[in-house]
């Protein structure tokens, strides 16, 4: 977590994006080279088969983020919804055996103890990182909110006039005990009980949902690997959309040949945005 600005050290972790998924091994082959796993060479997963794969799908009319996150459009979720039921067909026609629906805990079920979490370790985890800076005006969090409020008119403008996270980092009253109970809670219900035991149920090797859900919260809740690949572009606003993928503990490998078959299913196109501006770019 070198240079990473830190949220919580139980719920943060360095991952990628990048163009394909032999790209993503090599920057991922790079980040672990001073790891316990630098030995790995993830672009040796790169076979582009989809051989014995078992994938279970969420009930993505129950899996949605709420309003309160993401304000829901109809029009939105209707063609998600029949992209995510047309690459079920498309996996189960390549061979792929496809579970659906399969039930998680949702995301309510964890983001009260996310929430927790985050309040007991980030100002614990904050402060490291400013440690490290060499240079920097505030080296803690205290420091930072004060100089928020000492100047207000550059730090806090009319369109952002609260900090009131960071005060509220401040001000926690969670106890070491109490977050010790809370994180093994967590921890449980999101993995053992919660991913594994619908993998070990009906033998799959990963589960997937649309990614606008909670799905990367209860990944991150039980501290496993999740993936996200392209699944289609909003008509209605040419923004991007996909599909996530999460397995059980240490199994990136897995989704790592998940993600290179992937790429058999069909070319991606670029969003039209991205399309005008690289044409307008072009002399």
């Amino acid at each position: 977590m070198d240079g990473v600005i830190p949220v919580s050290k139980s719920l943060d972790s360095v991952g990628a994006m990048a163009r394909s998924p032999v790209d993503l091994a090599m920057v991922i082959e790079m980040l672990q080279e001073t790891g316990p796993n630098h030995n790995e060479r993830l672009s040796q997963l790169m076979t582009q088969k989809w051989d014995g794969l078992r994938i279970g799908f969420v009930d993505e009319k129950i899996w949605k983020l709420p309003e309160n996150l993401c304000k829901n459009d109809d029009e939105a979720l209707s063609q998600m919804r029949k992209e995510y039921h047309s690459v079920m067909k498309a996996l189960s026609d390549a061979g792929v055996h496809v579970e659906y629906p399969v039930q998680l805990p949702p995301g309510d079920k964890v983001w009260p103890e996310i929430r927790d979490i985050i309040s007991y370790e980030f100002q614990q985890v904050f402060n490291r990182y400013l440690e490290t800076l060499e240079s920097s005006q505030v080296s803690n969090l205290q420091e930072l909110v004060d100089w928020n409020n000492q100047h207000a008119d550059i730090e806090l403008p009319k369109e952002y006039p609260s900090q009131s996270s960071l005060e509220s980092a401040l001000q926690c009253k969670i106890s070491a005990a109490e977050h010790a109970e809370t994180l093994a809670f967590l921890r449980e219900l999101a993995g053992p009980n919660g991913i594994d035991q619908i993998l070990n149920l009906f033998e799959l090797d990963a589960i997937a949902s649309l990614s606008d859900s909670p799905l990367s919260s209860v990944a991150s809740a039980a501290g496993y690997p999740i993936v996200t690949m392209p699944l289609g572009i909003l008509d209605m606003n040419g923004r991007p959309f996909g599909i996530s993928m999460t397995a059980s503990k240490h199994q990136e490998k897995k989704l790592f040949q998940i993600m290179s078959a992937w790429e058999t299913l069909g070319a991606r196109q670029p969003p039209p945005a991205l399309m005008e501006e690289a044409n307008q770019a072009q002399p």
